[in-house]
């Protein structure tokens, strides 16, 4: 270790070759794969030479060598950094920023980065496992009712997975039965997925609280075309075609 990095030390300050240079102070890793100082100097190196790739690698071993998990952590994300922004490598980049969610699940500044990198690339499914993550760090109803509803907008406009985009949806109002925005989702989702009488709940709730708005009527009107044509109950859909008729005598 010593003769190698005495001799790097020269063809790096004495002789200016620096490609020699970064080769002993590999041998030198070769003999001790934990000497943090050819680690910095081949850094140095590549950093003078502007070879991003090689720095990138001398980076993330140095985030090897490092014991401290936070220390690790900012390596890596300085490497992430340069694949991303510099070698727009961003399968590298998603590679190295889940390198820091297995140390630390929780990173926000990890899962910030994943979830613009996995939108960049249409990696829908990726996408939703960070949103699901990030609803459940979130620190508030408020925040986590957020989270939600961009997880649910995956699963119904990008995965089509409509059984998950209601499960989504009734988590939120799980956290607020009152969630207007929720309930209309839900209103189509089970729609689509011809969840009758899940449809009939979420048109009463809505009809609860539109109060003495004039949307009540309409939404009488849809929920007598319900139990009419896919319920097949005609004496409750005489019924709510009533109610609506007593609401507005000209509907």
């Amino acid at each position: 270790v010593m003769l190698h990095t005495r001799i790097a030390e020269i063809l790096e300050s004495q002789v200016g070759d620096l490609e020699r240079a970064a080769a002993s102070y590999y041998n030198v890793l070769e003999v001790d794969p934990g000497h943090m100082e050819s680690a910095d100097a081949l850094e140095r190196i590549f950093v003078q030479l502007d070879d991003s790739a090689r720095l990138v690698q001398v980076i993330q071993r140095k985030a090897e060598i490092v014991l401290d998990p936070d220390e690790k952590k900012e390596l890596y994300f300085r490497a992430a950094g340069i694949q991303e922004e510099v070698l727009e490598d961003l399968d590298a980049a998603i590679a190295v920023y889940n390198q820091v969610l297995d140390l630390d699940e929780d990173d926000r500044t990890a899962l910030d980065n994943l979830e613009k990198l996995y939108i960049r690339l249409e990696r829908w499914e990726n996408l939703k496992d960070v949103y699901t993550k990030k609803a459940e760090l979130a620190e508030t109803d408020e925040d986590r009712k957020n989270m939600l509803y961009v997880l649910g907008q995956v699963y119904d406009a990008e995965l089509k997975d409509v059984e998950r985009a209601i499960d989504t949806y009734q988590g939120i109002l799980e956290i607020d039965p009152e969630d207007y925005q929720a309930i209309q989702a839900l209103d189509r989702l089970y729609y689509t997925a011809e969840r009758w009488y899940d449809l009939l709940s979420i048109l009463e709730r809505e009809v609860e609280l539109a109060g003495e708005s004039p949307e009540v009527v309409g939404l009488k009107h849809r929920i007598g075309q319900l139990w009419e044509h896919q319920l097949d109950d005609l004496v409750r859909s005489v019924d709510s075609y009533r109610e609506a008729l007593e609401l507005d005598p000209m509907h």
